[in-house]
This record gives C-alpha cells, structure tokens and sequence, in this order.
C-alpha cells in the first residue's frame, strides 16, 4: 500500500485499468410463441420437440389472432396484466368459433399461464398450463410452464414431476439439454435450500474413506466385491444371450468346463452392459463424480477422503454430501488445482475441506446459470484463498467457514454470490476481497481475526452487507477504493485497525450500523470519496473531505469522539507497501 499520507495529500496516480470481465452475448429465447426453438445447450442444436405447434391456423379469425399478437406483446414488454386481459379475450372469442384449432387454444392458455406466473399467481398458472397439457398432450411447453408455477408455489416434487414429463416428449435419442435441464438445477436449488432433496432422484453413491491412506495420496482400499461386478455374472453374460440356459452354455463351451469358463477374465465395461450391473460404491470422490449421472447423489462415508491430487469437475447437477455431524467427514487435497472445479448447479455439503495447495480449495464459474449450493461446509486452504468466485455465476454459501492462506472469498468477473450465516476468519489477508464488477451479498456473516482487511471492495465491484460483524481485523474493517461500492444495513465494524475507509471515487451507504476505529480513525473518506450515513454510531476520530462530511453529519447518526487524537498507522504488516495493483489495493 503506498504511503497513507501520501494517499490524503495526493490521491491515487497512475493507477492500472485491468479489462475488466467481459459478460458474454446471449439472445433471449422466445417464450411465448409456441414454435420450436434452440434451448440452451452447449453449442448444439435442441432435438425436435413431439408435438411443436405450428403457425396458427389460417381458418382462425383475425379477432382472436389479434388479441393473441396484442398478449404477446404485452407479455414480451413486462406488462402481465395487460397480456392476461388480451389473452382471456382471445380464449373467450376462441369458444365462439368452431374453426379454432386446439393447438391455437393451447398456446393461449400456456401463454396466459406464463404471464399468471409474472405475477405469482400460481394457482391460475397451474390450471392454464394444465389445461394447455390437457388439449396438447404431447406438446412440452405446457409442462414447462407447469414446473414454474409448481416451482414458485414451493412444490418441489411435482415441478420435478411435471420437468420428468416434458423431458419425456423430446427425442430420449439425444443428449443436448433442453429447457429443463436448467429448470430442474433452479427447482433443485430452491428446494435444497428449503431442506429438500427433490431434483437429486437418482442412484445414491457411496465414496469409501481412505483411511490412513488418504495421507499417502492414495483412494480407499480396493473391495473387488464393491468394485467389480460379480465374477459369475461376468462371466456368463459375456457369452450368454438373456435367454440362455445351462444346457446351451454346455453347448457352446467346446470341451471347457463351465468351471473353467466362469473364471474367464472379461472387460469390466461389457460385463455392466451385459449384466446391467452398476457400481455404487467408489474409491475416491473424483471417481464417483465422473461415474455419476444428473440427479445423483453422491455420500462420503465418514473418515478422511483423498482428494487424489487432482481437481474434481462438476458439470452434472449432483448432491454432494458428507456423513455425520461436520468434521466428522474430511476431504484432505495435496494438489495445485482446486478441490472442486464448480461450472454447473450442485450442492456441496456437510464436508471440511483441507486443501494444501497453491491454489484455491473451491472454484467456481460460468454463466448466471451455474448457482451451486454449498451448504455447512468448512473450507481450508493453507497456500491459496479458500474459495475463488467469476464469471457470471451466482453461487449461494450457507453456514460455513472459510479460511485461506490469502482471502477467504475472493469475488471477481461479474459474479453474484450470496453468503448466509458464513465465518471469513483468520485469513493470511481479507476476509472478502471484491473486484471488477462482482457483486457478494452477505447476510448475518462475520469477518473476523483476519491479517490484514476485513473486506477490501475495489474497483466497480459491489458489496452488500446485511447485519454482518467486522471484527478483529488487523486493518481496517472495510476499505473500499477505485469506483467500488458498499451498502451496509445494521452492520458492526469493530475493533480493527481502522473502521470505515474509502478512498478515490468509492461510495459507501450506511444504515444502522456502528463504526469504531480502534486505534486509528472510524472514518476516512479521502479523494472524491462519496459516504452516506443514516442512523448510525460512530465511535472515533473522522477524517473526512468535505464532500464526504455531508454525508456524515446527519442528524439520525451519533459521533462519539475519542478522548485521545489518532494517527495514521505505521507503515508495516497489513499496512506495507506492495506494488502489485492485481493483488492489493493501491
């Protein structure tokens, strides 16, 4: 950090103007005219639909046409109400005329439902999507639109239900994602947060602890009766229709014994397929992951895990969850790749991650889609920051502690997530670092005991911190800089070398919070810094501009000004100068 003084008498020069994360293009599909369309997927081409509606019929009137054209309309430009009165007169005008094809009367009702939804009317939204089914049952939009009524009225298992039944009127052949994939990982989520499980129905997997040889890098013990399929089974389906009898096996075995021939070796991968054995029990995490299908659920008995020195990838929408009370289950990491590289919606939980490393314990990333739960976990990183955030993705943290070598949450690219109940405690540097445009939303967390900041928000990122405490940092509390942002509500900033500090364009709002300063100032808003303060306590020495004193000086705050004057800190430990603008604030 340059030298402080210099910073209030001179402010920020020279400074490094890093591209900043670039949010990919993306068009927004039609959701109203029942017309097939390309789903999201990854490069490929949405398989044909059974039952895709085709333009209305020329035999229907202009009236309802019209009305259905004015809906759609309304619908696309944010205006529900107006698409709901357009599209009941269409369906009212549709009864009257016998000509009226009932797959122009089912997009109306589907439609109808979506805008029903806009307004969380659920129950309505419920009865036009199943009215829609009714009249087009082999159409999958209705089924669409049921999931996302019975999603936002929290029914979990029949918005899973309803995703099942569309999925099933698209081509089974293809594996390209269709609309409900991503509709089941946004049910999945919401329910998992609710304590529900529905959206993970698959197969349960089981992951061994390794014991002691997890400390030597190494997987559970194999258990050639959990590993491998049954030697007899295996044997017989390699040359055995489903059909054969014993006698036909005699027949076929040419002089060898049926003894001799059960012990014939067999590839592992034509006797599942012949068999239909599946394995459900696994060696090591990264294993079970790769074997693992959408919707499963994979548990980690108790014991240390390994984490095989290799990043385990999550593409699927899995649980992901350790047995017992935490603590009880650990996954020990010995890698420079993180433990686990997040790119779709899962749920991580109940596990202590303890990650050795020279990188971060949990990254995550990719597009607004990619909203992971990871839920009562603690995450270590003795060589790096304990979890990474980018891209566009929105990941929720519940109930857990982070604590890295670094950061505990380092948030950049033009990420959302959202911390719940967290602890960001004895970091090697902040508890939060917030950078280009991200933007962390943290309620009910403390950041505490760390090295240097409690939370460093720079650049244009955008910090919101809800009932959260600061505590025992060895710089200041909060330090925003650069064109960065912070919005506190009910917050506790105490204790630390420093309380509330903004330097160069950064903006903080401030509403019930109290602010100490420790042994240096509770506020310092330097450059054209930009604070507003309502209905809080402030207990220290200010230093402010006079811009900044405006928004100080409310008559809902209290300051409390210490008995004895304050200086800048010494120049030394979080304080030092460091000439790297990617890694700290200049």
């Amino acid at each position: 950090m340059a030298s402080l003084q210099a910073r209030l008498d001179d402010g920020r020069k020279n400074r490094l103007h890093r591209q900043q994360y670039q949010k990919p293009a993306s068009s927004e599909d039609d959701d109203h005219e029942p017309v097939h369309h390309v789903a999201w997927s990854s490069g490929a081409s949405r398989p044909a639909e059974a039952g895709t509606l085709p333009a209305a019929s020329g035999t229907a009137t202009n009236k309802t046409l019209r009305n259905k054209t004015q809906a759609d309309q309304f619908l696309k430009s944010g205006e529900p109400r107006k698409a709901i009165a357009s599209y009941s007169k269409a369906i009212s005008l549709s009864v009257k005329e016998q000509d009226i094809t009932s797959k122009l009367v089912a997009a109306l009702y589907c439609n109808r439902s979506l805008a029903y939804e806009h307004l969380s009317a659920h129950v309505e939204a419920t009865e036009d999507a199943e009215k829609a089914a009714t009249l087009q049952p082999a159409w999958s939009r209705p089924y669409e639109r049921l999931a996302q009524a019975k999603l936002g009225g929290k029914q979990w298992s029949a918005a899973v239900a309803a995703c099942r039944r569309g999925e099933a009127l698209f081509d089974s052949k293809s594996n390209v994602a269709t609309p409900f994939t991503a509709l089941l990982d946004t049910i999945s989520i919401a329910a998992a947060m609710d304590g529900d499980v529905q959206g993970f129905d698959g197969r349960t997997l089981e992951v061994r602890e390794a014991g002691e040889e997890a400390w030597l890098g190494k997987a559970a013990p194999e258990v050639p009766e959990l590993d491998y399929p049954p030697s007899n089974l295996s044997s017989s389906a390699s040359s055995l229709s489903p059909v054969s009898s014993g006698n036909e096996l005699a027949g076929q075995v040419s002089g060898n014994s049926v003894s001799q021939l059960a012990i014939a070796p067999v590839s592992k991968t034509s006797a599942m397929l012949a068999t239909g054995w599946k394995r459900s029990s696994f060696r090591s995490v990264k294993e079970a992951v790769d074997a693992a299908e959408d919707g499963d659920r994979i548990l980690l008995l108790s014991g240390i895990h390994n984490g095989m020195g290799e990043a385990v990838n999550v593409g699927k929408r899995l649980l992901i969850e350790g047995s017992g009370q935490l603590g009880e289950t650990k996954l020990d990491q010995r890698a420079n790749s993180p433990t686990f590289r997040i790119t779709r919606t899962c749920v991580i939980r109940n596990i202590d991650i303890d990650m050795t490393g020279f990188r971060e314990a949990i990254f995550i990333s990719g597009s607004g889609s990619v909203q992971p739960l990871v839920q009562h976990c603690i995450v270590r990183c003795s060589g790096d920051d304990a979890v990474n955030i980018c891209g566009d993705a929105k990941p929720t943290m519940d109930n857990c502690l982070l604590q890295g070598k670094k950061c505990g949450l380092r948030a950049f690219g033009a990420c959302k997530p959202r911390l719940g109940k967290c602890r960001l405690e004895d970091c090697g540097e902040q508890g939060l670092k917030a950078m280009d445009t991200a933007k962390p939303f943290l309620t009910l967390c403390q950041l505490k005991n760390n090295a240097e900041e409690g939370a460093v928000v720079m650049d244009s990122a955008v910090a919101t911190l809800a009932q959260c405490r600061l505590l025992g940092n060895k710089g200041p509390g909060i330090d925003i800089s650069s064109r960065g942002r912070v919005v506190a509500h009910g917050c506790t900033v105490s204790h630390n070398v420093g309380g509330l500090w903004l330097w160069d364009q950064a903006q903080c709002q401030a509403v019930n919070s109290v602010i100490e300063g420790g042994s240096t100032y509770a506020v310092l808003a330097d450059g054209i810094a930009d604070i507003k303060l309502q209905g809080s306590c402030i207990k220290g020495m200010i230093q402010a501009t006079e811009r900044a004193w405006e928004g100080i000086d409310e008559t809902t705050n209290q300051i409390v000004e210490g008995l004895e004057a304050v200086d800048l800190p010494a120049e030394n430990g979080p304080f030092k100068f460091v000439p790297d603008q990617f890694t700290r604030k200049q």
